[in-house]
């Protein structure tokens, strides 16, 4: 098995405090996919949260 070491993002690849994030669509628990864009266009509050996932 061959394994790439994860590329961790450089200081001037990160999103800075305050800058609107990147459009995405992610699935949910279910495999649905939900759009950033889409939350956004219809006004909805967004809250992104990241978690490590090392467990």
């Amino acid at each position: 098995m061959e394994t790439t070491p994860a590329r961790h993002p450089r200081e001037q690849d990160a999103p800075q405090v305050g800058a609107s994030a990147p459009l995405f669509t992610l699935p949910d628990e279910k495999g649905q996919p939900h759009a950033l864009a889409e939350a956004l266009r219809a006004g909805k509050p967004v809250v992104l949260f990241f978690m490590r996932g090392e467990w």
